[in-house]
């Protein structure tokens, strides 16, 4: 591929990736992208003292388009309100404490990346074959001269295949305050997962 024609965040020096571990499977003679290279980056984060939690993922409305590395963001879907009783005998709809709640259908949580995705025995679920990453999507840049942010975004999407099994368990590391944000969701709602490409740093309904 000539260096004119270059995607940003292609790795070119080889001594960059030598050791190195990927979180997704690359097809043979595909460019290798920056983002797709682990580095620890889901092991919990001791400065923001995150432990590591596994969730079925029949709690969160499963996808099995879903992989480790993914950003997720999480959600609450509304069930119909409760109510509570003031000490003047009126009928209010109950609030949450952690989060706010903007409309009657759901809010957004938090987002985060999906450290682990496992099936039922907690093997690691990966895509079952490399996609037809280096002809199509590469060729389509290179002929466009597509050097655009949207190219990483369809070369993203394009190492998403058929899962090496069903993904059952959702692991994340996730803070102390995200976990009581969790567990007062479910008072109020179903968990829901949605998968995305951006950096997980919105913090969605949750209260500073």
């Amino acid at each position: 591929m000539s260096k004119d024609y270059l995607i940003p965040g292609v790795i070119t020096d080889p001594a960059k990736i030598i050791g190195k571990q990927t979180y997704q499977k690359i097809g043979e003679l595909a460019p290798i992208l920056d983002w797709q290279l682990t580095d620890d980056k889901f092991l919990p984060n001791p400065v923001n003292r995150e432990l590591q939690y596994e969730f079925p993922l029949s709690e969160f409305a499963p996808l099995t388009v879903i992989r480790k590395g993914d950003v997720v963001g999480v959600w609450v879907k509304y069930r119909e309100p409760e109510e509570v009783v003031t000490s003047e005998g009126a009928h209010i709809a109950k609030e949450p404490t952690l989060f706010k709640k903007t409309n009657p259908a759901a809010d957004l949580l938090f987002t985060t990346v999906a450290a682990g995705i496992k099936d039922g025995e907690g093997a690691e679920v990966f895509s079952l074959k490399p996609p037809r990453f280096s002809s199509q999507v590469v060729e389509q840049a290179i002929e466009k001269a597509d050097t655009g942010s949207d190219t990483q975004d369809r070369l993203a999407s394009s190492y998403r295949g058929k899962p090496t099994k069903t993904p059952a368990k959702l692991v994340m590391n996730l803070t102390e305050n995200q976990v009581k944000i969790l567990e007062e969701a479910k008072q109020y709602g179903d968990w829901l997962v949605g998968v995305g490409i951006k950096a997980p740093t919105e913090e969605g309904s949750a209260k500073k």
